[in-house]
């Protein structure tokens, strides 16, 4: 009885101390499991009348509190609710979410569902009128949450020097699967899945920007084997063609034992029955399969004649043997290209702007970076809320011209030109890259500040320099 005694004086001490409502569940916890033990205590047949009382009365004085608590939840859960209906705030929301991720699950259910609706301005406000004044924007302008930077970090400027670097490897993969038909590709539904990718080979090439000998291809096809980069704007075939052939130097370090008439024929892009080879005992075909078997559900039809018997020509002048060995020179000579098409656009950008873009995903995110190495500017981010809605408020979209059903002009150019009339004429205007033509002008970049008298502010003086005449 003495770890009762103890367990309940601990108990009765933290329950003074629950301060949020964290600490309000995980004491409710503790005291409900204290509670059944006691219970259980109590219902033992061989206790003594004075320990069965002693548990009894144990019971009792814990259930003040526990009450006590719970109806304190209850009365906290509406109010907060109430704050949630009225200010539309997730301020409360995501303090008052944090303080349940502990607790009572269906009380969490009953909060989350008005997350997606009110997850979005985190910002204080000194005054109810600036408050009431952001809000007609907030609740109509975006509805993301968005965070803006401190007043210590404001300042955007180019930072990744270690970018200038080469990265010291690279790998550069493809693979090719089995198309296999699906259940619903004879559905008459509108969208279904007509075919199940499973790859059946992988190929990469292991580049090393400092030490040739560091580079390796290497490929697999098997039964078990298990495109990323969206720098190229084009297709492989197009991009590779770009190149004179001594640029391809990843291809013929693969292929040197070429003949010259045989490496043109190796690098011209290639055509693959994909749609035919809709399971692995496809690869060991000894033929190439007919034209016919080329043809593609995505474009409508098959090969051209040029394309098949340059198939042909391929499948003949490296003696392959087999599906699977048409499939692995046709992977590898894929890869080959693309390591040479990158490899070259590295050397591109290390030479134009001095930047690696093996280090970016994307070519905008290279291309800001790009711009802030070359020009130097020092970007200062808004960290004032009301700036960004004032921002983000007047965002339109593009011009357009809205005109009656019937409009009648006296053209003087035209054969029924009434000169008793006024000439007037029906003009539709058409401006092509606007957005282009606005980035190109000067742009603001530091410095904003709210103009107090906007009536008799002179926007024109802004953005321009003045030539002083002597």
């Amino acid at each position: 009885m003495e770890d009762y005694e103890r367990m309940e004086r601990k108990l009765l001490e933290q329950c003074g101390r629950v301060v949020t409502l964290g600490e309000c569940f995980a004491w409710l916890e503790r005291c409900k499991e204290c509670i059944e033990s006691l219970e259980c205590r109590a219902k033992l047949p061989r206790l003594t009348v004075g320990h069965r009382q002693s548990a009894v009365a144990r019971i009792a004085r814990l259930e003040e509190p526990r009450q006590f608590l719970k109806d304190a939840e209850s009365l906290v859960l509406e109010r907060v609710r109430g704050a949630i209906d009225i200010h539309g705030s997730v301020k409360v929301n995501t303090a008052f979410n944090g303080e349940f991720i502990a607790g009572d699950k269906r009380t969490v259910m009953g909060i989350n569902s008005k997350n997606c609706e009110l997850y979005r301005c985190l910002h204080y406000f000194p005054s109810n009128q600036k408050l009431e004044r952001h809000s007609e924007d907030c609740q109509k302008v975006n509805e993301c949450a968005i965070r803006l930077p401190s007043t210590k970090d404001k300042r955007m400027e180019f930072s990744k020097h270690c970018r200038k670097e080469r990265a010291p490897f690279i790998v550069y993969a493809d693979l090719e699967c089995v198309l296999r038909k699906t259940e619903d590709a004879s559905s008459s539904a509108a969208s279904y899945a007509n075919q199940r990718h499973e790859a059946f080979s992988i190929a990469y090439y292991v580049h090393c920007s400092y030490d040739g000998a560091l580079s390796e291809y290497r490929c697999r096809r098997d039964n078990d084997c298990v495109n990323s980069y969206k720098f190229l704007s084009a297709s492989l075939d197009k991009m590779s063609s770009y190149l004179d052939k001594d640029k391809l130097k990843i291809v013929r370090s693969e292929f040197s034992a070429l003949s010259d008439e045989d490496f043109d024929l190796l690098t011209r892009k290639g055509v693959f029955p994909y749609e035919y080879v809709d399971s692995v005992e496809r690869l060991n075909d000894t033929h190439l399969p007919p034209r016919e078997s080329f043809h593609s559900s995505l474009t409508g039809d098959t090969v051209s004649e040029s394309d098949y018997a340059h198939a042909e020509n391929v499948w003949q002048r490296f003696s392959v043997r087999t599906l699977g060995e048409y499939s692995d020179l046709y992977l590898k000579t894929d890869v080959m290209l693309l390591a040479d098409v990158f490899e070259n656009f590295r050397d591109s950008c290390v030479a134009s702007y001095g930047l690696d873009p093996a280090h970016y995903y994307t070519l905008p995110g290279f291309t800001w970076d790009a711009m802030l190495k070359h020009t130097r500017v020092k970007f200062e981010l808004l960290t004032d809320i009301d700036m960004v809605m004032f921002v983000e408020r007047d965002i339109r979209g593009g011009l357009s011209q809205c005109s009656g059903r019937y409009a009648r002009a006296n053209n003087r150019y035209m054969q029924a030109y009434d000169p008793s009339e006024p000439s007037s004429y029906l003009m539709y205007y058409d401006l092509n890259n606007l957005y282009g033509w606005a980035m190109c002008q000067p742009l603001p970049y530091a410095d904003f500040a709210w103009v107090d008298d906007a009536h008799s502010f002179d926007y024109t003086r802004v953005g321009f320099t003045h030539r002083v005449h002597p």
